[in-house]
Protein backbone atom coordinates (compact mmCIF):
# COMPACT_ATOMS: atom_id res chain seq x y z
CA UNK A 1 0.00 0.00 0.00
CA UNK A 2 2.73 2.56 1.00
CA UNK A 3 4.30 1.94 -2.28
CA UNK A 4 1.80 2.44 -4.48
CA UNK A 5 1.18 5.96 -4.43
CA UNK A 6 4.81 6.89 -4.54
CA UNK A 7 5.09 4.85 -7.57
CA UNK A 8 2.64 6.33 -9.41
CA UNK A 9 3.64 9.50 -9.08
CA UNK A 10 7.54 9.90 -9.30
CA UNK A 11 8.10 6.29 -11.50
CA UNK A 12 7.77 8.56 -14.70
CA UNK A 13 10.54 11.27 -14.31
CA UNK A 14 13.16 9.28 -15.80
CA UNK A 15 10.68 8.73 -19.27
CA UNK A 16 9.73 12.77 -18.57
CA UNK A 17 12.76 14.25 -20.74
CA UNK A 18 12.20 11.86 -23.54
CA UNK A 19 8.38 12.38 -23.28
CA UNK A 20 8.73 15.80 -23.54
CA UNK A 21 11.37 16.05 -26.39
CA UNK A 22 8.95 14.23 -28.41
CA UNK A 23 6.06 16.98 -28.07
CA UNK A 24 8.58 19.21 -30.11
CA UNK A 25 7.91 22.63 -28.03
CA UNK A 26 11.18 24.45 -27.68
CA UNK A 27 9.41 27.52 -26.40
CA UNK A 28 9.41 26.41 -22.95
CA UNK A 29 12.57 24.63 -21.11
CA UNK A 30 12.55 20.82 -20.77
CA UNK A 31 12.75 21.36 -16.73
CA UNK A 32 9.80 23.68 -16.48
CA UNK A 33 7.76 20.86 -18.52
CA UNK A 34 8.41 18.21 -16.26
CA UNK A 35 7.82 20.16 -13.43
CA UNK A 36 4.60 21.05 -14.69
CA UNK A 37 3.55 17.69 -15.78
CA UNK A 38 4.44 16.41 -12.33
CA UNK A 39 3.01 19.61 -10.44
CA UNK A 40 -0.37 18.81 -12.04
CA UNK A 41 -0.24 15.08 -10.68
CA UNK A 42 0.54 16.86 -6.87
CA UNK A 43 -2.41 19.46 -7.38
CA UNK A 44 -5.25 17.02 -8.45
CA UNK A 45 -4.86 14.98 -5.78
CA UNK A 46 -4.53 17.09 -3.12
CA UNK A 47 -7.33 19.18 -4.27
CA UNK A 48 -9.56 15.48 -4.33
CA UNK A 49 -8.25 14.89 -0.85
CA UNK A 50 -11.42 15.85 0.57
CA UNK A 51 -13.63 15.09 -1.56
CA UNK A 52 -12.83 11.51 -1.43
CA UNK A 53 -12.83 11.71 2.29
CA UNK A 54 -16.89 13.31 2.19
CA UNK A 55 -17.79 10.77 -0.55
CA UNK A 56 -15.57 8.03 2.35
CA UNK A 57 -18.13 9.02 4.75
CA UNK A 58 -21.24 9.49 3.29
CA UNK A 59 -20.72 6.04 0.71
CA UNK A 60 -18.22 3.72 2.21
CA UNK A 61 -14.79 3.27 2.33
CA UNK A 62 -14.77 0.83 0.13
CA UNK A 63 -16.94 1.91 -2.77
CA UNK A 64 -14.79 4.83 -2.54
CA UNK A 65 -11.69 2.69 -3.23
CA UNK A 66 -13.08 0.75 -5.80
CA UNK A 67 -13.88 3.48 -7.91
CA UNK A 68 -10.38 5.47 -7.12
CA UNK A 69 -8.68 2.16 -8.50
CA UNK A 70 -10.48 2.13 -11.42
CA UNK A 71 -10.19 6.01 -12.08
CA UNK A 72 -6.26 5.82 -11.68
CA UNK A 73 -5.56 2.59 -13.81
CA UNK A 74 -7.96 4.04 -16.29
CA UNK A 75 -5.92 7.73 -16.04
CA UNK A 76 -2.36 6.00 -16.10
CA UNK A 77 -3.87 4.38 -19.23
CA UNK A 78 -4.97 7.40 -20.87
CA UNK A 79 -1.34 9.19 -19.83
CA UNK A 80 0.34 6.49 -21.34
CA UNK A 81 -1.06 6.00 -25.23
CA UNK A 82 -3.16 9.20 -25.75
CA UNK A 83 -0.35 11.81 -24.71
CA UNK A 84 1.25 14.01 -27.47
CA UNK A 85 1.79 17.52 -25.91
CA UNK A 86 2.13 19.23 -22.77
CA UNK A 87 -1.50 20.74 -22.33
CA UNK A 88 -2.15 16.61 -22.59
CA UNK A 89 0.52 16.02 -20.35
CA UNK A 90 -0.42 18.32 -17.68
CA UNK A 91 -4.64 17.47 -18.16
CA UNK A 92 -3.91 13.56 -18.01
CA UNK A 93 -1.64 13.81 -15.02
CA UNK A 94 -3.99 16.19 -12.71
CA UNK A 95 -6.64 13.47 -13.96
CA UNK A 96 -4.49 10.95 -12.83
CA UNK A 97 -3.52 12.35 -9.44
CA UNK A 98 -7.76 13.51 -8.81
CA UNK A 99 -8.47 9.95 -9.41
CA UNK A 100 -5.65 8.68 -7.38
CA UNK A 101 -6.69 11.53 -3.46
CA UNK A 102 -8.35 8.31 -2.18
CA UNK A 103 -4.69 7.07 -0.69
CA UNK A 104 -5.44 9.47 2.25
CA UNK A 105 -9.18 7.43 2.54
CA UNK A 106 -6.94 3.77 1.91
CA UNK A 107 -4.62 5.33 4.67
CA UNK A 108 -7.64 6.03 7.03
CA UNK A 109 -9.09 2.64 6.32
CA UNK A 110 -5.87 0.87 6.98
CA UNK A 111 -5.02 2.58 10.42
CA UNK A 112 -8.81 1.81 11.46
CA UNK A 113 -7.90 -2.08 10.79
CA UNK A 114 -5.01 -1.88 12.95
CA UNK A 115 -6.50 0.78 15.74
CA UNK A 116 -9.94 1.03 16.42
CA UNK A 117 -10.30 4.95 17.32
CA UNK A 118 -12.43 7.94 16.78
CA UNK A 119 -10.13 8.85 13.81
CA UNK A 120 -12.16 6.24 11.65
CA UNK A 121 -14.78 8.67 11.44
CA UNK A 122 -14.32 12.14 12.66
CA UNK A 123 -10.51 12.26 11.43
CA UNK A 124 -10.34 11.08 8.07
CA UNK A 125 -10.50 14.73 6.36
CA UNK A 126 -7.48 15.81 8.15
CA UNK A 127 -5.37 12.98 7.95
CA UNK A 128 -6.15 12.58 4.30
CA UNK A 129 -4.77 16.21 3.71
CA UNK A 130 -1.59 14.68 6.42
CA UNK A 131 -0.63 12.19 4.18
CA UNK A 132 -0.90 14.28 0.70
CA UNK A 133 0.28 17.53 1.33
CA UNK A 134 3.72 17.10 1.34
CA UNK A 135 3.70 15.90 -2.27
CA UNK A 136 3.68 19.62 -3.43
CA UNK A 137 6.94 20.91 -3.63
CA UNK A 138 8.43 18.10 -4.97
CA UNK A 139 8.33 18.62 -8.62
CA UNK A 140 9.21 22.01 -8.40
CA UNK A 141 12.63 20.84 -7.41
CA UNK A 142 13.61 19.26 -10.69
CA UNK A 143 14.20 22.45 -12.51
CA UNK A 144 16.15 23.68 -9.16
CA UNK A 145 18.23 20.38 -9.92
CA UNK A 146 18.92 21.08 -13.55
CA UNK A 147 20.16 24.56 -12.52
CA UNK A 148 22.71 23.10 -10.18
CA UNK A 149 23.71 20.60 -12.89
CA UNK A 150 24.39 23.21 -15.47
CA UNK A 151 26.18 25.48 -12.33
CA UNK A 152 28.08 22.52 -11.23
CA UNK A 153 29.41 21.86 -15.04
CA UNK A 154 30.25 25.24 -15.95
CA UNK A 155 32.62 25.47 -12.65
CA UNK A 156 34.48 22.29 -13.71
CA UNK A 157 35.14 23.44 -17.00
Amino acid sequence: MGMCEPFAQIFIYPFLPHMVQSFGDTSINIPLQIGLIGSAYALGQVLSGGMWSYLALAGGKRNVILVGLVGSATTSILFGLFVDNLYLAMGSRFLWGFMNGHVGVIKVRFWCRISPSSICNAGSLQHTYIYMVDDLPMPSLIENVDAIGKIQHNLNH
